[in-house]
């Protein structure tokens, strides 16, 4: 009899996503919400009066994408530094594919929005782990071969309704 742990439905949505943009060839992104995250690189790295913070999942910008659980475990490229990052998925506000030029283009949907994750209730509450808990970052060619994460301007999805 299998007893893995049931993941979150939400795991399912957002891998969905990626797939999704990966596979029409735009940049995938996800959106995240840093209140509930509470990652200092990004607290320094974003802007302070804005919460949410765009990080690029798509091929050539992680080493590192793996969907566990209960969250996405992530290596990305800042300009300075390489920062391996545990994202819980109701942190995760949106999937966006960041080069598509809008809300709706052509018919295709360019933000796929995460609603609220509710984990089920055998589900053990998530903790933060120490960095002696954490796996090593990838090996360093591999991060040096990454292309460092695009400036959050760059990124901005502008809305456009018809």
């Amino acid at each position: 009899m299998d007893q893995t742990p049931h993941s979150s439905w939400a795991k399912h949505l957002i891998r969905a996503a990626i797939d999704y943009f990966t596979e029409r060839h735009a940049r995938a992104c996800i959106v995240v919400d840093n209140t509930i995250l509470e990652d200092g690189v990004l607290s320094t790295l974003g802007r302070a009066e804005d919460t949410d913070f765009i990080i690029c999942v798509a091929p050539g910008f992680t080493t590192r994408l793996e969907f566990g659980p209960e969250e996405l475990i992530i290596a990305v490229r800042f300009d300075a530094c390489h920062h391996l990052m545990e994202i819980p998925y109701h942190a995760i506000r949106y999937v966006i594919a960041a080069n598509a030029g809008g809300a709706l283009t052509d018919g295709q949907i360019n933000l796929i929005s995460v609603p609220p994750v509710v984990y089920n209730p055998n589900v053990r509450p998530r903790r933060r782990k120490t960095d002696m808990e954490n796996p090593a970052i990838p090996d360093q060619k591999l991060m040096d071969a990454l292309a460092a994460q695009p400036l959050q301007a760059e990124l901005q999805l502008v809305q456009r309704f018809k």
